[in-house]
């Protein structure tokens, strides 16, 4: 199944599209991560290199928090890797139909963590998303350190041990293509990650 499947399908009250994951879809794609043929949105190698991180991450029966996704394809590659829960956050409010993939907003996991009912993570995952944070392109706030203060929250809302899955261009050159994304180079990667340990690495 492509990518491009119709599951922006399910009007709102007010008459808008609102993105939807159905169970039917997110399954097929389990299945296709299983057989490492996926092409999620980035194309089959990159797809694969996701897919091969997850499985090193020891998801089984664990709880993984994606950071951002339009399109569930990383949420599926977490799943085949044997996670057992996944919980998105994304700005956009999609509608989930798989009981093992809740997606809410970054309002609704503040207001959750203030209230002390968010969970620690077991595992984090982000693929070509934080990249963007703070520039605006997707409907968020402009904050030059969107990045970096949600790289900051990954690491407070996940267990102590937890490893993280990182999509992202780091390219050598530290750049800011406004308002489409960052370019990571000698500068910018090392305050982004500053509280995590790189264990691996894979490029494409």
């Amino acid at each position: 199944m492509s990518v491009g499947d119709q599951f922006w399908e399910w009007p709102n009250v007010k008459g808008q599209n609102v993105p939807l994951w159905p169970l039917s879809m997110v399954n097929e794609w389990v299945a296709d991560c299983r057989r490492e043929w996926i092409e999620g949105s980035y194309g089959y190698t990159e797809s694969r290199l996701a897919y091969s991180a997850l499985k090193q991450m020891a998801l089984g029966g664990k709880h993984i928090v994606v950071f951002g996704s339009e399109r569930p394809w990383l949420e599926a590659c977490a799943l085949a890797a044997g996670a057992s829960q996944v919980t998105t956050i994304e700005y956009s409010n999609v509608t989930s139909l798989h009981p093992a993939i809740e997606v809410i907003t970054p309002q609704e996991a503040a207001r959750r963590w203030l209230s002390g009912t968010l969970p620690q993570f077991d595992a984090v995952a982000s693929f070509s998303s934080l990249e963007h944070a703070g520039l605006g392109r997707y409907g968020d706030q402009l904050n030059p350190w969107g990045d970096i203060m949600a790289i900051g929250q990954a690491w407070c809302i996940s267990k102590p041990g937890a490893l993280m899955l990182l999509g992202m261009p780091v390219t050598g050159q530290d750049r800011i293509d406004w308002n489409a994304q960052r370019e990571y180079g000698p500068v910018m990667f090392p305050h982004l990650v500053a509280n995590w340990r790189q264990v691996l690495c894979g490029m494409v």
